[in-house]
């Protein structure tokens, strides 16, 4: 599969630049999300960034993206934005998220796509989710030291899943 906007080759692919943060310090889940929406790179809204985190908690409030074993999904659609925008983290402490297992988060992966990018955005949650999934995996993002030692995970594992 080509690598389009919303379809990245890989997730190591979707991750390049400033979008892996190591050891986020947040007291709670809006704040997390707040601190995340901040370091978007390329979100595009550096004047509206509220746009974004209003959607995300909104989508929060409808069903947790905590999906559980420490992992959140935060993510929503922005009709303002016209790409899709991620960025993947690690949390200083384990953060309260209302997971579905109730344990608390260390690894999250926010996304924020347009609103007609139904088909990628559902592409990309899903390779995280198996990526995540796959044992060893968390363990290893959480304790990586580095963004390259978090990416080498990353590539690894994807070596390991397959194609898209």
């Amino acid at each position: 599969m080509a690598a389009t906007e919303t379809s990245p080759a890989t997730i190591a692919a979707l991750l390049a630049g400033d979008r892996v943060h190591l050891r986020v310090e947040a007291a709670d889940k809006d704040r997390l999300i707040r601190a995340l929406v901040a370091k978007l790179p390329d979100v595009g809204l550096s004047e509206d960034a509220e746009t974004v985190v209003d959607a995300i908690l909104a989508r929060e409030r409808l069903l947790s993206t905590g999906v559980g074993d420490g992992v959140a999904l935060p993510h929503a659609k922005v009709k303002e934005i016209d790409h899709t925008s991620v960025i993947f983290a690690t949390t200083a402490q384990p953060i309260d998220f209302d997971a579905f297992d109730g344990e608390p988060v260390r690894l999250v992966f926010l996304m924020v796509g347009t609103t007609d990018a139904s088909q990628g955005h559902i592409r990309i949650l899903g390779r995280v989710s198996r990526l995540l999934n796959k044992p060893g995996v968390r363990t290893a993002l959480i304790e990586a030291s580095s963004v390259s030692d978090f990416l080498a995970v990353i590539e690894k594992a994807e070596e390991a899943l397959g194609e898209y």
